[in-house]
């Protein structure tokens, strides 16, 4: 099982991407990135669509722990 700040990590390494280089283009703070990824700040409904957009997967993707992300589909 993936949780959230797992599937944030992954998604944006498999995407050869730095947390500053990701922030800088959804528009977010490199500090808030690093708390999602961590897990110590939860996503809001406008980041979790940004991100879903960006990566090319559904918000359930990223917010259902049961689901796990493909990365062949990728």
């Amino acid at each position: 099982m993936q949780d959230f700040p797992t599937k944030l990590r992954l998604l944006r390494e498999h995407r050869g991407l730095s947390q500053r280089r990701l922030a800088d283009e959804l528009g977010f703070s490199n500090v808030h990135l690093g708390y999602l990824e961590s897990g110590k700040r939860k996503p809001t409904g406008e980041m979790v669509l940004k991100l879903s957009r960006f990566f090319g997967v559904t918000p359930n993707d990223l917010l259902l722990d049961e689901i796990e992300i493909d990365f062949s589909e990728q």
